[in-house]
């Protein structure tokens, strides 16, 4: 039995079967946690948004038009419910994200060097936690899911230039946090 196309099963649930839903929170439900961490910083908080993104979704998907894919609208959702939880939390305290810890160390790896790394990551975390949301958002999109400017424009609904601008002022703020904290 081959597996079913996001848009069949958006028609199957539309239908009356709920299990069609069931499957696309299964399919999508790891990436939209880890859009929604990375803007958040916490795991309970990156939690409680993946629950919110697929109530919404749950009450929604009938007026999804299909005009882009269904992983850009859903990507959509967390990101705006992701810097809206942001907002209302004021996060402002850097939380260390657990995938650090569970990194396992390279060949040659000496525990001085891991915490060289993990200090630079936590100082890169910290910084983006500072990012204006607009910024945040865009950053986390390019830097940690490798997202083309073109898709973060259509996700976001910004132009390119407006994008690459948050980007570029993104890249810029990150740095100078970086070289204070070195200086």
């Amino acid at each position: 039995m081959t597996e079913q196309t996001d848009p069949q099963l958006i028609e199957s649930f539309r239908n009356g079967n709920e299990k069609a839903f069931n499957q696309l929170v299964a399919r999508h439900q790891e990436r939209i946690y880890w859009v929604a961490r990375r803007i958040l910083g916490s795991h309970e908080d990156a939690d409680d948004v993946v629950q919110e993104v697929f109530l919404r979704v749950f009450r929604k998907l009938h007026t999804f038009r299909g005009n882009s894919e269904f992983f850009t609208w859903l990507y959509r959702i967390a990101v705006n419910l992701s810097l809206n939880a942001s907002k209302r939390k004021k996060v402002a305290d850097f939380f260390h994200i657990d995938a650090l810890h569970e990194r396992q160390p390279a060949d040659g790896d000496n525990p001085e060097t891991l915490l060289m790394r993990r200090e630079e990551q936590s100082l890169l975390d910290r910084a983006v936690v500072l990012l204006p949301e607009k910024q945040k958002a865009v950053f986390t999109m390019r830097y940690h899911e490798g997202m083309k400017f073109e898709r973060i424009a259509s996700i976001l609904g910004r132009s390119v230039g407006g994008v690459k601008s948050n980007y570029f002022h993104a890249v810029r703020k990150i740095d100078r946090f970086l070289k204070e904290r070195h200086a």
